[in-house]
């Protein structure tokens, strides 16, 4: 009888879990997708950039535009995002979104994200201090009835994405950038490979790498099963990726409650985010609605991080400091 329980308790569980582990997205054979970073200002970094000074941008994950259909205790803080870009008074380099940022692909989705967008856009026009550019990393969600070649062409035509791709890589001051694909929690030996020779070919003085699936999490809520990368040797392969070349910083998703720091080493650093939107759940599994501000100080090396609720944008609600050395 007990064998009996614990074989329908594994089969629930597997049933539950996310299998998209099982698929893969590769870069087209023979080419390296890391290889040639876009600059995300187009003609040319800030004077402070360029002297080695702070590199500032936005960073959030997770909102899963098109969930309030379906589920009523989810909510968003669009206007209260917008306040807080309006009254920024120091420089946005740029945005980065790690992943699911609709719920599932669709038409209705797509143009919720469009129009998120669009109002940064507009907020920029308003708020000189903003350069109206972002990074989109893919997650699991964005593929739920599509394939990476619908998602590329959907934002194919949107000037705010400097740049397309499942995986690429950009370049500002001294910071390379590079987005992975880990949409079906594998990394996959090419783009481990690419992303290590095009890494090594750097002469960045840091890496950022955003990133969907976190590499691990250290609390056991949404951490069994389908929450972090699924293979363990190719975290290891990441994490040995990363430890050989500059001092580097992931930024990942997925997760929802987040906010977790996983120190690898005193040059490895990866902070998992908190979704962007808010959705009261039982025992608080779930996020309470977060956007970050992460500043990387090229000359010393120190990243601070200061995560703000959609309730409160004034005081952070989330902070890090911590040296890349």
């Amino acid at each position: 009888m007990r064998k009996l329980s614990l074989l329908i308790l594994f089969l629930f569980l597997l049933c539950s879990c996310d299998m998209g582990f099982l698929k893969l997205s590769l870069p087209q054979s023979g080419q390296n997708p890391f290889s040639s970073p876009t600059p995300i200002y187009e003609n040319g970094d800030p004077e402070e950039v360029k002297n080695g000074g702070t590199i500032r941008f936005i960073a959030m994950s997770d909102a899963h535009f098109g969930r309030s259909g379906k589920d009523s205790n989810v909510s968003y803080g669009n206007e209260n995002f917008f306040s807080f870009l309006q009254g920024f008074d120091e420089r946005i380099d740029f945005f980065a979104f790690t992943g699911d940022m609709m719920d599932t692909f669709s038409g209705k989705n797509a143009s919720e994200l469009h129009e998120f967008c669009i109002k940064i856009k507009e907020t920029a026009k308003e708020n000189s201090n903003i350069n109206a550019k972002g990074i989109y990393v893919v997650g699991n969600h964005d593929f739920v009835n599509a394939n990476p070649e619908t998602w590329v062409g959907e934002f194919a035509d949107d000037d705010f994405f400097p740049g397309h791709a499942l995986m690429d890589s950009y370049s500002i001051g001294d910071v390379a950038i590079y987005k992975t694909d880990s949409s079906y929690r594998v990394f996959g030996g090419v783009q481990l490979n690419d992303l290590d020779a095009a890494m090594n070919a750097s002469s960045a003085k840091y890496n950022l790498i955003l990133n969907h699936v976190p590499l691990a999490a250290d609390t056991f809520d949404q951490t069994i099963f389908e929450f972090v990368i699924a293979d363990a040797n190719e975290r290891n392969m990441m994490l040995k990726i990363l430890s050989s070349h500059k001092p580097s910083l992931m930024l990942s998703g997925h997760h929802h409650k987040g906010n977790i720091l996983n120190t690898w080493s005193s040059s490895v650093h990866e902070i998992i985010l908190a979704a962007y939107h808010r959705r009261d759940i039982i025992m608080d599994l779930e996020s309470k609605g977060y956007w970050y501000v992460v500043e990387i100080d090229q000359n010393s090396g120190e990243v601070a991080i200061k995560g703000y609720r959609i309730d409160d944008i004034t005081n952070p609600d989330k902070t890090w400091a911590f040296f890349l050395d």
